[in-house]
C-alpha cells in the first residue's frame, strides 16, 4: 500500500527514483528498494518524504481514493 502511494507521489511530481533519493538524502537504490516494499523507510525519511510532497502521515498508510466521477444534476419534475 505505502509503494503504491510512494510511486504515485513520485510519478505525479515528475520525479525519478535519482531525484527522489537526492532530495531525501538517500542512494536510488534505497528508493528501488521502498518502492518493491523491500526495505521500509525509517521516520526521518518518512517525514522528509511527506515534507516533500506536502500529504498528511495519513496519506502514507491509506490506499489511494478512486477516480471520482463527475456529479450530474437531477432535474426535479
Amino acid at each position: 500500500m505505502f509503494q503504491d502511494n510512494l510511486i504515485a507521489c513520485r510519478k505525479a511530481k515528475g520525479m525519478t527514483q535519482e531525484e527522489l533519493a537526492v532530495r531525501l538524502h538517500v542512494v536510488r537504490q534505497t528508493v528501488s528498494k521502498w518502492e518493491k516494499a523491500s526495505l521500509y523507510l525509517t521516520p526521518r525519511s518518512l517525514s522528509s518524504c511527506r515534507k516533500c510532497w506536502r500529504f498528511p502521515s495519513t496519506a502514507c498508510w491509506t490506499p489511494p481514493l478512486p477516480q471520482r466521477l463527475p456529479l450530474t444534476k437531477s432535474r426535479s419534475s
